[in-house]
């Protein structure tokens, strides 16, 4: 005898098993048919499953204040490379900062270092995959 919930079920699922897996482990595992709620379980998991993903890495990047958020909020150029998160804070995609910072320039505000390092701080550059070599 053997016990699913729905948190075993996403457990597995969030380990990159697949649902199909799962479905067939259980059919086989199995000398009955599943049980309705078994079956209801694994039909509600399907329809949830790729409602939330990960779209990858992003950058945080954080206005000065609002006004300037709204300033670039206009730039046609950037307005393809970037999500407004807040009232000054943008997320943009790891790639397409190299054309954020781009257009950035072109609207006349480089962009800054992350929040504690330097540029005479090279190993601290190297170490977060920002110092060219």
């Amino acid at each position: 005898m053997w016990t699913l919930s729905a948190g075993s079920l996403l457990s597995a699922l969030d380990t990159k098993r697949t649902l199909k897996e799962l479905r067939c482990y259980l059919a086989q595992a199995s000398s009955q048919p599943l049980p309705q709620t078994v079956v209801t379980l694994l039909d509600d998991t399907e329809r949830r499953l790729g409602k939330v993903r990960d779209t990858g890495p992003v950058h945080l990047i954080e206005c000065a204040d609002e006004a300037l958020a709204a300033l670039l909020a206009g730039d046609r150029r950037l307005r393809a490379l970037y999500t407004r998160l807040g009232e000054r804070q943008l997320a943009v995609p790891a790639e397409k900062l190299p054309a954020f910072r781009k257009a950035l320039l072109a609207q006349g505000y480089p962009l800054g270092l992350p929040t504690g390092l330097t540029r005479t701080d090279p190993l601290r550059l190297r170490a977060r995959g920002s110092a060219r070599t």
